[in-house]
């Protein structure tokens, strides 16, 4: 999984995935990695512009 961390471009590679886990929140994903377990919260980029 490649997960990009900034508008620069810079980015975090991380093992294979197993499996990726949903919840009944539908924006928070766990992504589980051979080596760990991800908590992805995906956002509203409109929200983010509105409080930068």
């Amino acid at each position: 999984m490649v997960i990009f961390r900034d508008p620069n471009g810079r980015r975090m590679v991380t093992t294979a995935v197993r499996r990726v886990l949903t919840t009944s929140e539908t924006h928070i994903l766990y992504v589980e990695t051979e080596n760990s377990v991800y908590r992805l919260c995906i956002g509203d980029e409109r929200a983010a512009a509105k409080t930068a």
